[in-house]
């Protein structure tokens, strides 16, 4: 199995690299970073009403692209075969921008409008560099509050889904989108992790996951030290799901996925509410 493999190869880096503590001193979030999957006590979300609002839509799924524009230009297009995602939230006002490698460095260096603070912030860094200012920026490794983020136009198409993540999630938003992984799909592992030079690691946002379609054989799976917590999300309930360790999904069923994913910064008074709540009420 491809996981298993890649699973190996995880336990082989933990000799020389590990994941340290986290550095937030909520009791809370240290006790959500180490908790693989969180089940959230939200009202009841209507998987047919969302649905049906994004049927009457002309809704289109970007597939991701594992270069960067320049990357593919000089070397042809390369995708990864099984993602594909539509953004309610994103870095520009378009729902099918910028899923590609780097996506947030792409995004600074393109739209220079809308990523001023981002540009901004490391105009020293291009300006010292004796690289070309590209070569530069995409060595940046911005982090999503580095960027600002836009609702797309797919937003207001969408008052049920979007009134419910106000409603109950809060602001402020970084990425939103719906997220598309084809039957037999998967996404191999990877980590969110800002690591710092011990490898301590900040857990600076939530992504909460609410399922539309799916089947039994989508899983998704987060490695913490040297277990595996795998759990399948049913369609309606709404999941955090822990990226700050290596995690991946697959969809070994006979059709594609479909999740509504939603991020938000752990400073986002409601959804921190939300999530401190249901961490202590699981024990």
């Amino acid at each position: 199995m491809i996981f298993e493999t890649q699973y190996q190869s995880l336990k082989k880096m933990d000799d020389q690299v590990s994941l340290g503590k986290c550095l937030n001193p909520e009791p809370w979030i240290r006790k959500m970073a180490n908790t693989g999957h969180l089940k959230l006590d939200l009202p009841e979300f209507s998987v047919a009403e969302c649905l049906n609002e994004v049927s009457r839509t002309s809704i289109n799924y970007a597939q991701c692209s594992l270069r960067t524009p320049k990357e593919a230009s000089e070397l042809g297009a390369l995708y990864q075969p099984h993602w594909f995602a539509s953004a309610l939230v994103n870095y520009n006002k378009s729902s099918t921008s910028f899923f590609c490698k780097l996506a947030k460095e792409v995004a600074t260096l393109e739209e220079t409008d809308l990523q001023r603070n981002s540009r901004l912030k490391y105009l020293d860094e291009i300006s010292a560099s004796t690289e070309t200012p590209c070569a530069t920026a995409l060595n940046w490794g911005l982090t999503s509050e580095d960027v600002d983020h836009y609702k797309t136009e797919l937003w207001d198409q969408l008052p049920y889904t979007t009134c419910y993540i106000e409603k109950y999630i809060g602001s402020p938003l970084f990425r939103c989108w719906f997220l598309l992984i084809k039957k037999n799909g998967y996404l191999n592992w990877h980590s969110h992790a800002r690591l710092d030079e011990q490898g301590n690691y900040s857990y600076d946002k939530f992504i909460i996951h609410i399922p539309l379609i799916t089947n039994p054989g989508a899983i998704m799976h987060v490695r913490i030290e040297d277990q595996v917590h795998s759990q399948h999300y049913k369609a309606g309930e709404a999941w955090v799901l822990n990226s700050m360790h290596n995690h991946c999904l697959e969809n070994s069923g006979s059709e594609d996925r479909v999740h509504l994913v939603i991020t938000t910064p752990t400073w986002n008074p409601k959804a921190a509410a939300l999530i401190e709540r249901n961490i202590h009420a699981r024990g």
